[in-house]
Order: C-alpha cells, then sequence, then structure tokens
C-alpha cells in the first residue's frame, strides 16, 4: 500500500523512468517493511519552477499506512533524496519529499478499506 509519487523536471532520458521506479519501489519495501508487490509508484515529468527558476527540480511524495518512526523517516527521507538525485541527475538542494501516514479506513484497495 505504500505509494511513492514523483514530480519532476529532471532532464534525465525518459527511459530511465522504469529503472527509478523499480528502484524506488524495492527501497521504500525495505524500508517500511512492506512488501513490494503492494507498492505503487509514479513518474510525472513536468515543469518545475524551484527558488523562481527554470531548473532540474523534484518533488516526491511517499504515503502510506504506517510505517514511518522517527528512525525509518530519515532514512527513507535520506535514500529516496539520493535516489533521484542520482538516477535524474537533480542537485539535492532542488529535491523536496513529503511523508504521509494515511489511515487504513482512508485508502482502499479492490474496491475495500484495509482497516
Amino acid at each position: 500500500m505504500p505509494f511513492i509519487r514523483i514530480e519532476t523536471s529532471s532532464r534525465a532520458p525518459a527511459d530511465a523512468d522504469g529503472p527509478l521506479l523499480e528502484k524506488l519501489s524495492l527501497e521504500v519495501s525495505a524500508i517500511l517493511g512492506k512488501p513490494v508487490k503492494y507498492v505503487m509508484a509514479a513518474v510525472h515529468r513536468c515543469s518545475i519552477s524551484f527558488a523562481g527558476e527554470d531548473v532540474p527540480a523534484t518533488f516526491a511524495s511517499v504515503k502510506s499506512i504506517g510505517g514511518f518512526q522517527d528512525d525509518v523517516r530519515r532514512e527513507l527521507v535520506s535514500r529516496v533524496t539520493d535516489i533521484l538525485s542520482d538516477m535524474l541527475s537533480v542537485p539535492v538542494k532542488n529535491i523536496y519529499v513529503t511523508l504521509e501516514d494515511v489511515p487504513g479506513s482512508d485508502w482502499a484497495w479492490q474496491g475495500r478499506f484495509f482497516r
């Protein structure tokens, strides 16, 4: 049930998206301790203005039902930032990451809520 959404103005080739999504899915799964078969990842290439400039930038949002203890949060943000910087050629200073713990009562799969 973890979901990672990437919005980027990276100039890296679009054929890098598949390997990026696979790597992020595996990392998020391992760090959160959730099976990779439930991880969903998406990348959206778009125009982004960062600090008022047209520079390569990335916004990442990670949503999950639980699993965001303090040590996990730090590791997850660090790894996601490193992967995005490396694979999309975006400077770390131009990457924002948000984490959202979604209640199971607000997350459905196969037409049913998790809790």
